[in-house]
């Protein structure tokens, strides 16, 4: 059975859909995305954390949204924070090192 990862960003642009990509066809895990804000398509919902077995959220700021407004839903369920900032000079290839190399210290490698 794939472990599902929720991947939590501002909106869904550019880091959470990069994280999923580099899980596009991995044998061992399925990934989605999401965003905090109500721009974000899609924006977090219940459904997406009732569906995740891990929660990874690329800022401290996404885990707090999580907490404050879906603290029951999160409560039993593995939430991850890589500590991953929007930089306007983030490059795509430069982002997909970050991720994956902060995703291996919690033993989560496509």
């Amino acid at each position: 059975m794939k472990q599902k990862l929720l991947f939590i960003c501002t909106e869904n642009e550019l880091r959470s859909p990069t994280a999923c990509e580099l899980f596009d066809g991995s044998g061992g895990y399925e990934a989605k995305g999401a965003g905090i804000t109500e721009y974000a398509e899609p924006e977090i919902n219940e459904e997406a954390i009732q569906w995740a077995d891990k929660i990874i959220c690329l800022e401290e700021i996404h885990k707090e949204h999580l907490q404050k407004n879906f603290n029951e839903e999160t409560k039993n369920k593995e939430i991850i924070t890589l500590h991953i900032t929007l930089q306007t000079d983030h490059h795509k290839h430069h982002l997909q090192k970050e991720i994956l190399a902060k995703l291996k210290k919690y033993g989560i490698e496509p």
